[in-house]
């Protein structure tokens, strides 16, 4: 018999926020080289713990990160916090832009593929051509079905993952040294 999988309870600080604990034993790649604006940003490293953690969080819960570690000295602290709001508020925005472009999407594919189905209808009892209406339908429902898929089924995910970005831009970041000491 297979051993049954229970899921992990997640451990909520004083606040009520879901907190991600996190061990960090050398902080030479906590910090991207890379960077768009004059504010550092995490590595994908980061960027890729953090975000599996969240993984199975409902995205509208607070979050909390707690970074276990004594190799970051107090004046990395507020680097690394800004850096990790500066990568999600940029993925934040970069998803609400995507989000805009549907929607766009949407609408021109929504109006396209009623047009091409008028159009199908028109030229069925104009001209009596079976095999043209049939191909024009087919046409029609392609433009009709993306639109359909991008709005019901991308945008979905693209709005959750938006309330995640969103939530770990803003997420309660605290330090604590091995000893178990909040700076």
């Amino acid at each position: 018999m297979a051993k049954k999988i229970e899921p992990k309870r997640r451990e909520k600080d004083e606040n009520g926020r879901v907190v991600i604990n996190m061990t960090v034993k050398n902080d030479d790649s906590f910090l991207s080289v890379f960077s768009t604006t004059d504010t550092p940003t995490i590595s994908s490293e980061v960027a890729e713990f953090l975000e599996n953690s969240v993984e199975n969080i409902l995205p509208t819960e607070s979050l909390a990160l707690h970074i276990h570690s004594n190799c970051i000295d107090k004046g990395e602290e507020e680097l690394y916090r800004k850096g990790i709001e500066e990568y999600y508020t940029e993925k934040y925005l970069s998803n609400k832009q995507k989000l805009k472009h549907n929607k766009i999407l949407v609408t021109l594919f929504g109006i396209v593929g009623i047009l091409i189905l008028a159009l199908a209808v028109y030229i069925g009892y104009k001209y009596e051509a079976p095999l043209w209406t049939e191909v024009i339908d087919i046409v029609a429902w392609v433009f009709i079905w993306e639109a359909v898929d991008i709005g019901a089924f991308q945008n979905r995910t693209l709005r959750v993952n938006r309330m995640r970005y969103q939530k770990l831009a803003e997420m309660d970041v605290r330090f604590i040294c091995e000893e178990g000491m909040i700076r």
